[in-house]
C-alpha cells in the first residue's frame, strides 16, 4: 500500500477539487491523504482519498466520519468532518447539503437514502478522536471510527506509515472487485463476514443501496429515483432483506 501526502496528490483530482471548493476557503484545518493499492494501472489499482476539515482545532467538539464508493468501487472517499454544531446529525446535514444532498429536516432517522455511510464521535484538542455518536455510533462496518480517524490523522501528519486494518481491508476488496456490477453485493457479504455479530447499522445499509443506485444512474444514464426504487425492492435492498430474514430464522 502506498500513502500519498497532500503535496504528492494531484490538485486537479476531482475529490480534492470538490473538497477544496467546499471547505478550502474557510478557517480551520483542511487536509488530505490518498492511499493506493495495486500495480499502478487504472483497472488494477484501488484508491481511497481521505479528506479532513476541522473547523476548530483547539476546541473539544463533535465529529463525523463518512465514506462513499464511486463507480462500483473504482474510487472511495473518507471524510472526517468537525463543524461547530451541537449534534452529530446537524454536522451530517450541513456536510451532505454542501455536496448536493440537502434534506428539509434535520433528523437522525432520515439519512438512509444518501450515498454516505456515517458514524461519529468526539474530538479533543490536538486532534484526538474518542467516544461515540448517540445517533450513529462509532462502529464503522465493524471497525472503530476513532481508530480509523486517529490512524488517518497520523498519516496526514506524517507520524505513521502503518494504516489501520480498515484501510487494508477496503483497498484489498476494492482492488479485487472494482468496476464489477455486483460490487456492492460482494461488499455487503464481505462486511458481514468481517463483523462478529453480523449486524450493520441501518444507515450504512441504506447508504450502500443508494450508492449502487447512483452508480447505475451515472453509468447507464437511467433515472436515479427509478434505479433507487429498483435496488430497494429487487436489487441490493432485497439481498439485504432476505439475508436478514435468514438470520432471523436461525435465531
Amino acid at each position: 500500500m502506498n500513502i500519498f501526502k497532500e503535496e504528492a496528490i494531484w490538485e486537479s483530482m476531482w475529490p480534492i477539487v470538490d473538497f477544496k471548493r467546499t471547505y478550502g476557503r474557510e478557517d480551520g484545518v483542511c487536509k488530505y491523504v490518498m492511499l493506493a493499492d495495486g500495480t499502478g494501472q487504472p483497472d488494477s489499482t484501488a484508491l481511497m482519498v481521505v479528506r479532513m476539515f476541522i473547523q476548530k482545532e483547539t476546541k473539544a467538539n463533535k465529529y463525523v466520519m463518512g465514506t462513499r464508493f464511486y463507480s462500483f468501487g473504482d474510487l472511495a472517499t473518507l471524510d472526517i468532518i468537525s463543524l461547530d454544531f451541537p449534534f452529530h446529525r446537524e454536522i451530517i446535514a450541513e456536510h451532505t447539503k454542501r455536496f448536493g444532498w440537502a434534506s428539509p429536516v434535520v433528523n437522525a432517522d432520515i439519512y438512509h437514502s444518501i450515498p454516505f455511510a456515517f458514524v461519529g464521535g468526539f474530538i479533543e484538542p490536538k486532534l484526538v478522536f474518542v467516544g461515540s455518536s448517540g445517533d450513529y455510533g462509532d462502529n464503522f462496518f465493524g471497525w472503530s471510527s476513532n481508530d480509523v480517524v486517529n490512524s488517518a490523522v497520523a498519516m496526514i501528519r506524517g507520524e505513521s506509515n502503518a494504516p489501520d486494518k480498515f484501510f487494508e481491508f477496503m483497498l484489498t476488496f476494492m482492488k479485487q472487485h472494482k468496476l464489477q456490477r455486483d460490487f456492492y453485493e460482494k461488499l455487503y457479504q464481505g462486511l458481514l463476514d468481517h463483523l462478529p455479530d453480523k449486524k450493520l447499522h441501518p444507515q450504512h445499509l441504506g447508504s450502500l443501496v443508494t450508492m449502487k443506485a447512483l452508480d447505475r444512474a451515472l453509468v447507464d444514464g437511467t433515472d436515479f429515483i427509478q434505479a433507487l426504487v429498483e435496488e430497494t425492492t429487487d436489487g441490493l435492498g432485497r439481498v439485504i432483506f432476505l439475508a436478514n430474514v435468514v438470520k432471523g430464522m436461525e435465531k
